[in-house]
């Protein structure tokens, strides 16, 4: 029984970070600190939990919508949305590497 114990809570670190990364884990520290009063504070916290709640509403359309969409669907999905994340990335380590290298800015 202790081991099954130990293997439940190896499991939420892991999946934490898959649905908010270091990102949105950092905007948010970032965000409460700069706040100054009880409204700031509610804003940010109603902001997360609305973001939370549509988390749910999507994982929870999950099935529906991929037996509705099909193999070849959620194939053609699946393509579409990996170019437009080499894309992002790509855009990204250019942006990066222009301020590295101021020259590479000149040259475009």
């Amino acid at each position: 029984m202790e081991m099954a114990e130990k293997g439940a809570a190896a499991i939420v670190p892991l999946g934490i970070p898959l649905l908010a990364g270091p990102g949105a884990i950092s905007t948010v520290i970032i965000a409460m600190n700069r706040g100054s009063g009880w409204d700031h504070y509610i804003v940010i916290i109603s902001t997360v939990l609305i973001v939370c709640f549509i988390l749910w509403v999507m994982l929870r359309l999950a099935l529906p919508i991929g037996t509705a969409m099909g193999t070849l669907g959620l194939n053609i999905a699946n393509r579409i949305l990996g170019l437009l994340l080499a894309a992002f990335s790509i855009e990204i380590m250019a942006n990066g590497l222009k301020q590295l290298f101021p020259i590479l800015s000149k040259l475009s």
